[in-house]
């Protein structure tokens, strides 16, 4: 299959950003597979599956990065990957320089989102305080709106620590920065899939 990718020549140009952005990110996955196909035929399957599912998130980490996107779940997967003293190589090929240089903006950004999400803690204590001082005098409200009030509060916590768990460097986002980024992530999985799907396709009908 590496040999394919590397014979497949690159579609025309075209003026949608969308599709500006998949064939980036094909760019980089095939540079990224051919730079780790040697080291594949040695591997397990577990490790193959494990080595091009990292391909594909550092591909899409950098077409994101070369975008100009701001936003940390791209910064915290080239970071998370680089603990691995194995995955050097195939960041050095991806992504480039940037991951030499990540590791300080890096802890900056974590000050920052932690800065926030403290000050955002720190308001919802409050409200919560006051919330409760005033559930004495709500003589007029019923026990059930009460419950079902505390009940659905439960369930977005519950939900949104799932969400913090799914987009990388969830965990030290605030409510607000989470939607913002689970969004772009999504719209980035899916120029993800749609750009694998393209080579699948287009491997497939090379051996038709």
């Amino acid at each position: 299959m590496i040999n394919q990718l590397s014979t497949m020549r690159s579609t025309p140009r075209m003026t949608s950003s969308s599709t500006s952005l998949k064939q980036l990110f094909m760019k980089k996955w095939i540079m990224g597979m051919k730079a780790c196909s040697s080291s594949m035929k040695k591997s397990s399957l577990l490790e193959r599956k494990n080595t091009i599912k990292l391909s594909a998130d550092l591909a899409m980490a950098s077409t994101r990065m070369v975008a100009g996107c701001t936003t940390y779940w791209r910064r915290a997967i080239i970071t998370n990957a680089s603990k691995d003293p194995n995955s050097k190589h195939l960041i050095n090929h991806i992504v480039g320089k940037y991951s030499r240089s990540n590791n300080n903006y890096n802890s900056v950004l974590m000050t920052k989102i932690t800065s926030v999400q403290l000050h955002c803690t720190r308001l919802l204590r409050k409200s919560r305080s006051k919330k409760r001082k005033n559930i004495v005098g709500w003589r007029t409200m019923s026990d059930k709106k009460i419950a079902a009030s505390i009940l659905s509060r439960r369930l977005v916590r519950k939900r949104t620590q799932v969400l913090k768990s799914l987009v990388p460097g969830g965990e030290a986002m605030d409510e607000c920065s989470l939607m913002k980024e689970a969004i772009d992530y999504i719209i980035s999985l899916q120029t993800q899939v749609d750009g694998m799907k393209h080579i699948i396709n287009a491997v497939t009908a090379s051996k038709s």
